[in-house]
């Protein structure tokens, strides 16, 4: 999700390119390890669902106040 926001939601030309790509990266780490724990954890596919809904949208909000 977070990698979805970084490479669709911000304009081009805005921040550097370099941080963007380190964000990027982390976000795929950080989305690996969350789909394991929700695997492991989630009693059903409706809390993963339910759980990647929630982390989408804290991800925008902390766009929005990057982009601000």
């Amino acid at each position: 999700i977070e990698i979805l926001v970084l490479r669709f939601y911000l304009p081009k030309g805005k921040g550097n390119l370099s941080i963007n790509v380190i964000l990027t990266e982390l976000g795929l780490l950080y989305l690996a390890s969350s789909c394991i724990n929700n695997i492991i954890g989630a009693p059903s596919t409706a809390n993963i669902l339910i759980n990647l809904r929630t982390r989408a949208d804290i991800t925008e909000k902390k766009v929005n106040n990057i982009l601000r």
